[in-house]
């Protein structure tokens, strides 16, 4: 990939500006800074020239500004391009910024718009520079104040080796050892839902029961011929009470038959004498009421006369006082006047009285006669009652005799028909026994299909036991392989062994570039293990050794860790150039040269022009000018009222 141009307008401390980046050789650029006194070359805007390529590359600045902060003051908008040219064509990358709101464009060599996310558009972007942003800094850029060089003491372990990941692009092993991690838990997630899903059918393979269903089945076959032995031995029985019933039925009744005619016959004449002896009964009424009513007449006689009687003697009684001569009372004669009278009055009623006294007598016998002759009547009407009775009770009797006769055949001809019956209800109970004997005979036995499907579900649980185990031991072996990968993308795989690779090759061209810097009195060894001092075991991690004159791991001083840093730097540039697509045609170093002394800068200087055989643009930025006949071009950064412009030099 070939940088092309770089170009500006209101970046930081830059109005505008434009920066040919391809094939421009060994360029110095120098500042003048006509805002201060105090510091003529600093402050000016050398370093931001750079800043504006990574942050127009990546987004990100060399100084770690960020957001807003890289808008010109009293600016709305800044807007950063740079051109990129690969076998496809020239691609330009626009970089903007309102405030607040950043935005990305990548156009493509037919002039159209990488229509893509944000993410991806800078994914693209990495892939065609073939370095992200950290790996940008250590391999092209220098900055004299960088802490995070690769060499520098403050490094941590982490970022060197994911500095060195990105520049050998491992990085993609880190992505598969995800990948690897993801199927690893997918495969021993999906052994264990299977070993989970092993539970049940073991579990309902060990719940069969051969043995039981077995013995009910033959429990089953048991009851059942038992059964049919007690239905055909209840139809034979009721065959035999079918057979008897029968047999009643034509049973002659021993008893003797009576002649019902003849007995009708005399139940005939009974009813036509009774018939003519209707009313017998009610006349006894009659004459008990005649007899009664004689009576009472008798007994009002009676009283009659035992009136009379009573007068009769009372009568006698006056007569026998009055027969002296004179009155008992007043001794009046008796024979003449009133007391003759008085009594010839009595003796009149006395004769009265027994006149009456005879009518009476008369009437009584007269009432007694009436009576007596009822009294016959009523014996004889009594007598032909007893007959009427006594032929009442013979026609019951004969009634009775007929209907027992008629009861005894029509029971006669019941029990038969009952009999009947009987025996065809027995007849029917030993068809119905029979036919539930044949149908138990004929039963399914239950069991028997039970066991049939207890083998199929046996059949069925231990082919579905074979095919997740058969699944199980085919994901354990595909988790034997993603876990060899897991452990071969790990940090202790494949990365590891790719970095212990390259350590020779970092080792032998820092150490190139030291004979180049020092003469040979700093040598560098780098290696992927450290031994760990409390106990005899080594660590993966980057390890930097050094020996300076001879002294291993002596401090070194400020520019002999410079050496040390841009040799590395150099090497990591080396190490990026032999990779495909990783090779950046530009090289930019911030004040390399700065604190080395006049034999230190001629070494410097003269390691940059070999370089130069390899690189198409080299820019150098230093505070020495007179240095600029050793360059090839000079580009000058002029600094007023608190803007900046660039100026190429011849």
């Amino acid at each position: 990939m070939n940088l092309v141009e770089l170009s500006a307008k209101n970046f930081c401390c830059f109005s505008d500006f434009v920066l040919p980046l391809s094939e421009q050789g060994l360029v110095l650029i120098s500042a003048k800074n006509n805002d201060t006194a105090a510091a003529e070359n600093n402050g000016a805007g050398k370093t931001t020239l750079f800043k504006a390529l990574t942050w127009c590359l990546y987004g990100e600045s060399i100084d770690g500004e960020r957001g807003d902060k890289v808008i010109m003051d009293g600016a709305r908008q800044t807007v950063v391009e740079a051109s990129l040219e690969d076998e496809s064509g020239k691609w330009k990358i626009i970089r903007e910024r309102k405030k607040g709101a950043p935005k990305v464009s990548l156009i493509q060599p037919n002039g159209k718009h990488f229509k893509a996310s944000k993410m991806d558009v800078q994914t693209k972007v990495n892939e065609m520079i073939g370095l992200d942003f950290h790996a940008f800094k250590n391999t092209v850029l220098f900055g004299q104040n960088d802490s995070s060089r690769f060499a520098n003491p403050r490094t941590k372990d982490s970022d060197r080796k994911k500095m060195l990941h990105k520049i050998l692009r491992t990085d993609v092993f880190e992505r598969c050892h995800k990948v690897a991690l993801e199927q690893r838990k997918t495969f021993r997630d999906k052994i264990s839902n299977n070993e989970k899903e092993l539970i049940s059918p073991v579990a309902k393979l060990e719940e069969i029961d051969f043995d039981k269903l077995t013995r009910r089945s033959e429990a089953f076959e048991d009851s059942r011929a038992k059964q049919v032995e007690d239905y055909m031995e209840e139809a034979e029985s009721y065959k035999q009470k079918a057979r008897d019933e029968l047999e009643e039925s034509n049973r002659k009744d021993e008893s003797k038959e009576i002649d019902t005619d003849k007995i009708d016959r005399k139940i005939n004449r009974l009813r036509t004498l009774l018939k003519k002896m209707e009313g017998t009964e009610d006349k006894i009424e009659v004459v008990e009421e005649r007899i009664e009513a004689e009576k009472a007449k008798r007994s009002n006689f009676e009283s009659q006369l035992s009136a009379g009687k009573a007068m009769l003697r009372e009568y006698k009684e006056q007569l026998s006082e009055l027969g002296g001569k004179s009155c008992p009372v007043c001794t009046s004669d008796l024979k003449g006047g009133n007391a003759a009278a008085y009594i010839s009055g009595i003796k009149d009623k006395e004769f009265k009285v027994r006149e009456k006294i005879y009518v009476v007598k008369e009437e009584i016998e007269e009432i007694d006669y009436d009576i007596k002759g009822l009294v016959a009547k009523k014996r004889k009407i009594q007598a032909a009652i007893l007959k009427i009775r006594e032929s009442r009770e013979q026609l019951e009797a004969l009634e009775d005799e007929r209907d027992d006769e008629l009861r005894r055949k029509i029971n006669e001809d019941e029990r038969r028909r009952e009999a009947k019956k009987r025996a065809k209800v027995f007849v029917d109970s030993a068809r119905n026994c029979l036919r539930t004997a044949r149908e138990a005979q004929d039963s399914e036995n239950i069991y028997e299909k039970q066991i049939e499907d207890l083998k199929k579900k046996e059949e069925r649980y231990e082919k579905q036991i074979k095919t997740i185990k058969e699944t199980i031991e085919d994901t354990k072996e595909k988790l034997s392989y993603v876990e060899f990968w897991e452990r071969g993308f790990s940090n202790q795989g494949l990365p590891s062994y790719i970095l212990d690779s390259v350590m020779p090759f970092l080792s032998e061209r820092a150490n190139l570039y030291l004979r180049a810097l020092s003469d040979g009195d700093i040598k560098m060894e780098f290696s992927t293990q450290r031994e760990m001092k409390s106990r005899d075991e080594k660590k993966d991690e980057i390890e930097i050794t050094w020996e300076i004159e001879g002294r291993k791991n002596y401090p070194p001083s400020g520019g002999q860790q410079k050496k040390m840093e841009i040799a590395t730097d150099f090497a990591l540039m080396d190490l990026v150039a032999t990779k495909e697509g990783g090779y950046v045609n530009l090289l930019a170093l911030d004040e390399i040269l700065d604190g080395l002394d006049a034999e230190g800068t001629r070494r410097v200087i003269m390691l940059l022009k070999k370089l130069r055989e390899h690189r198409g643009s080299i820019f150098v930025i230093s505070h020495s000018p007179e240095i600029s006949e050793s360059f090839e071009k000079s580009i000058l950064v002029t600094k007023k009222s608190g803007v900046s412009t660039l100026r190429h030099v011849a």
